[in-house]
């Protein structure tokens, strides 16, 4: 769902998913100017190669000029892990970091073309921009249902080169009072020009 105080109308150029109803595409007319907005919801691995046909859709779509700044937000479901240096870890990978045969190159370079590949794009991690790679903020969680700690930072905003990060924040006890089995995830932002 994307809200706001602002006109909104639909994009010039929604995201070509494989499921319509897993993204969204706005283009908002802030005082700044106009500012393109994406949604999405990547399905998850259980689902299949949806999820590789999503992501890659996601990049494609990306990829494309537009005439207005970009942010994409939502849940895309990716990485397995990311360390204090940087290094992203694709679910095509099993927990000690072996590509798993059934899921291969092609998904891990899905994953991997999103999270953190957006920025060979120009994009900002609005998240990683704020808080470097020491923060883990988990944004779901399976504490509360195998009875111990764990999760992984699925939900993220990426701006284009023209947005700039203020600041940028999960709300983790939304979750963990039962809104949602993820952390809402606030961005604040500022269009530089020129």
């Amino acid at each position: 769902m994307i809200g706001a105080r602002l006109e909104l109308e639909e994009a010039e150029t929604p995201l070509a998913v494989p499921r319509p109803e897993t993204a969204l595409s706005v283009l908002a007319h802030a005082s700044s100017g106009p500012l393109e907005i994406h949604c999405a919801h990547v399905p998850n691995a259980a689902n299949g190669w949806v999820k590789v046909e999503t992501l890659q859709a996601l990049r494609r779509g990306l990829e494309t000029p537009s005439r207005a700044p970009r942010a994409l937000c939502g849940d895309l479901n990716t990485p397995r892990r990311e360390l204090p240096d940087g290094t992203t870890i694709s679910f095509a990978r099993d927990s000690r970091g072996r590509l798993r045969p059934e899921r291969g190159d092609e998904w891990d370079a899905a994953e991997l073309g999103i999270v953190p590949g957006l920025r060979e794009l120009g994009y900002r991690d609005a998240f990683r921009t704020c808080h470097g790679y020491a923060a883990r903020s988990p944004s779901w969680t399976w504490r509360t249902i195998a009875g111990h700690d764990g999760g992984w930072r699925l939900d993220h905003t990426f701006l284009s080169a023209e947005l700039v990060p203020l600041a940028c924040q999960y709300h983790h006890q939304w979750r963990e009072r039962g809104l949602s089995d993820h952390s809402a995830l606030e961005t604040d932002l500022e269009h530089r020009h020129g």
